[in-house]
């Protein structure tokens, strides 16, 4: 993992004290994905000490929006870390997602990823459009959100199409409301049919 948060481990870096009076460490790189999205480091830091204090493996706290990077309004950031403590080390994954005025620090365990998918795009269902955009193409959680996609939209097609040769793997419902990924992508997007490329579209129809 790129990202570390570093609890009661001081190695000079920047830090953080949570509500409970512990200290955490976290690395440069991750410190500036909070800065990006205007996301107070203390939301983090409290939600990862949620997590050890109660043993969850998935923990998340609602706060104002973030500052969305991205065309659509609805946005959802992931990136890979590593929590190291006095004791252990593991690897979680952060997702910083705003919809509208609300925004939403998770974190998990790999393991339990698909719960916080799961939540976000049922989410997404209220909007016209989501952008999911990960710090690594992971090809694991893209393909949890077509799973999750699949169980919530009860999709009519889910297939491969070619536009302007560029390969999107895409699940489309009834009402056209579908998951996009651009293979290999670090991104992949919910969108309306409003909201959908109009070129995407008729590659999508064209396939069914």
């Amino acid at each position: 993992m790129l990202h570390e948060l570093r609890v009661n481990i001081l190695r000079g870096g920047k830090r953080v004290l949570t509500d409970s009076g512990d200290v955490i460490e976290i690395s440069p790189g991750l410190w500036a994905e909070l800065e990006r999205l205007s996301c107070k480091v203390e939301h983090l830091a409290n939600v990862v000490m949620t997590m050890l204090v109660e043993g969850k493996d998935q923990e998340d706290v609602f706060t104002g929006k973030f500052k969305v990077p991205s065309t659509c309004s609805n946005y959802c950031r992931v990136v890979g870390a590593r929590v190291v403590t006095p004791v252990d080390q593991f690897d979680v994954f952060i997702s910083l997602a705003s919809f509208g005025d609300v925004g939403q620090v998770s974190v998990s365990r790999i393991s339990s990823v698909g719960a916080v998918v799961s939540k976000i795009l049922g989410f997404a269902r209220k909007y016209q459009c989501l952008e999911i955009d990960m710090d690594y193409p992971y090809k694991f959680i893209v393909f949890e959100a077509f799973n999750t996609f699949r169980q919530l939209y009860n999709p009519t097609y889910t297939g491969f199409v070619k536009v302007k040769e560029r390969e999107f793997m895409t699940s489309v419902d009834r009402e056209f409301n579908a998951l996009l990924w651009p293979v290999e992508a670090s991104k992949f997007s919910y969108l309306s049919e409003v909201r959908m490329d109009k070129d995407i579209k008729a590659a999508v129809m064209q396939a069914i």
